[in-house]
């Protein structure tokens, strides 16, 4: 009887569950959006808490060797300022969802586009490839961890990007810039 007063209680009071998708980008329109596309080594980071809209969120700059230049437009200097979304203020953490988490170190293909005095990624998680070697010690693109549920990804940027090695990316974006 307890268990189903329970059962008939969580079910009165429930609310329905959401949840978002965000739609794949093409590599054409990844470019078209991008100012800069460059191979990228994040040095460090701080984060602040700013007003986004109408509310305050934590902020993450961080500043990013630009290795090499994969597209777009020279970006004329050796280091550039990256702000994402999310990050960590004293003991508080906030996570965004479909964000780039750029880590200290880890080499990465970015797509970048001015945003509030920096650059910030395009189109969140989808413009972060962070490279990782094969079993024959190649490097490669991978999907960016937090670009996870995409609508319509057969043909988009994260499907066709996804174990290039950076020379090939770079041909790649060449072609897409063409059309």
């Amino acid at each position: 009887m307890r268990v189903a007063t329970v059962g008939a209680l969580g079910l009165a009071f429930s609310r329905p569950a959401e949840a978002s998708l965000a739609r794949a980008v093409q590599v054409e329109e990844l470019m078209g959006r991008s100012q800069h596309v460059m191979l990228g080594e994040p040095l460090d980071a701080y984060s602040v808490w700013e007003k986004v809209g109408q509310r305050k969120h934590i902020v993450t700059y961080t500043r990013v060797r630009a290795l090499e230049v994969l597209g777009g437009a020279d970006p004329k200097q050796d280091e550039l300022l990256v702000r994402t979304l999310g990050g960590r203020v004293g003991e508080l953490g906030e996570l965004v969802h479909g964000e780039a988490l750029l880590t200290l170190g880890e080499r990465s293909v970015l797509f970048v586009m001015p945003a509030r005095g920096a650059l910030s990624v395009t189109a969140m998680a989808q413009g972060h490839y962070p490279l990782v070697r094969d079993a024959s010690s190649v490097e490669r693109l991978r999907r960016s961890p937090e670009a996870k549920e995409l609508l319509n990804e057969q043909g988009a940027a994260v499907q066709r990007l996804t174990g290039l090695r950076v020379p090939e990316a770079r041909t790649l974006l060449e072609t897409a810039v063409r059309k």
